[in-house]
């Protein structure tokens, strides 16, 4: 165990009994539970950790502490931040749930987390994001400049004549997937910015407990920042599609819980179906395969592949 790790134990006042590793970080025990210790991911464009970013991330899970959500909170530490320095290294420190992981196969407890989002939603609009370190609104800019390149990797593709397996899956791809990429990219900006929201960005089982009085808790908030409400809708969506849930339930079921906790004016559903249908992993699989030039396809990116024309055929179906 790290000396450092110990150290940061001590500045956040836990009396433990032992230390040792998960995935995200290093657990203490502790006679008030468990907490998790971590450094928080350095910001792109700061040479060391962004506090002002942990602080931004501490306001926001207190404000939905405050309103009545529970969220994975920060500890305040004997230097008075949500975080503590031991010279140029930083620590965060969460209370750790005890409780599962939300079962986005059971129609209960994703409905129930679907409401606690619109909630989070409707307490964090308009909320201050000076000081996050994701300040840009999350919108669809990339996703035209990503069609142009994989127009270009197409017309490259189809001149040589020579097509690998993982070159007729992308071709496959471009016939069958980029018609919705580019119904995302046509999405207004304006109409993705307007409103003032935050986003989670992250709302996976893992970042999801059920606690012992039923409650969802949601934590992780490392990518959370401005972006509009219907991100995290679709996300949700294609997570419980994802997690082989026996029966689908209706979008319309879906929207309504939604709708009931965050009456929001601006829904529109056309532009919701555009998020849910952007085959952001197809895109993102492509580019990374082309640009390192390969002359071959592992078998994980021929696999990931035929995940993307499985996922795409799912969403039509529930759609």
């Amino acid at each position: 165990m790290e000396s450092s790790i110990s150290s940061a134990a001590l500045g956040f006042g836990l009396k433990y009994t032992k230390i040792y590793r998960d995935k995200f970080g290093y657990i203490c025990a502790t006679d008030n539970g468990p907490v998790r210790i971590q450094r928080p991911e350095k910001s792109r464009g700061y040479s060391g950790f962004n506090t002002a970013d942990i602080y931004f991330k501490h306001e926001i899970k207190e404000l939905l502490h405050k309103n009545g959500l529970a969220v994975g909170r920060f500890l305040v530490s004997s230097q008075g931040t949500p975080y503590f320095k031991i010279g140029s290294d930083c620590f965060v420190a969460t209370l750790a749930s005890n409780g599962s992981n939300a079962d986005f196969t059971n129609d209960e407890d994703f409905l129930a987390v679907v409401a606690d989002v619109a909630k989070m939603h409707k307490i964090l609009q308009n909320f201050d994001i000076s000081s996050s370190k994701n300040q840009a609104a999350k919108t669809n800019t990339a996703a035209a400049k990503n069609i142009s390149t994989m127009a270009q990797l197409k017309r490259k593709l189809l001149k040589s004549g020579k097509f690998s397996d993982f070159d007729m899956l992308f071709l496959k791809g471009c016939e069958q997937l980029l018609p919705h990429a580019e119904k995302y990219a046509n999405i207004p900006t304006e109409y993705l910015t307007k409103g003032g929201y935050i986003c989670h960005n992250l709302l996976k089982e893992e970042n999801i407990y059920k606690t012992e009085d039923g409650q969802m808790l949601i934590t992780n908030f490392s990518e959370t920042g401005p972006g509009h409400y219907l991100f995290d809708l679709a996300y949700l969506i294609k997570r419980r599609i994802k997690s082989g849930a026996i029966e689908i339930m209706p979008l319309e079921k879906i929207i309504e819980t939604y709708k009931k906790h965050h009456n929001a004016k601006n829904f529109d559903i056309s532009i919701f179906i555009a998020i849910l249908m952007f085959p952001e992993k197809f895109s993102k699989i492509s580019i990374d395969y082309y640009s390192k030039k390969r002359t071959f396809a592992p078998k994980t990116y021929l696999k990931r592949m035929e995940e993307c024309f499985k996922a795409n055929e799912e969403l039509l179906k529930y759609i």
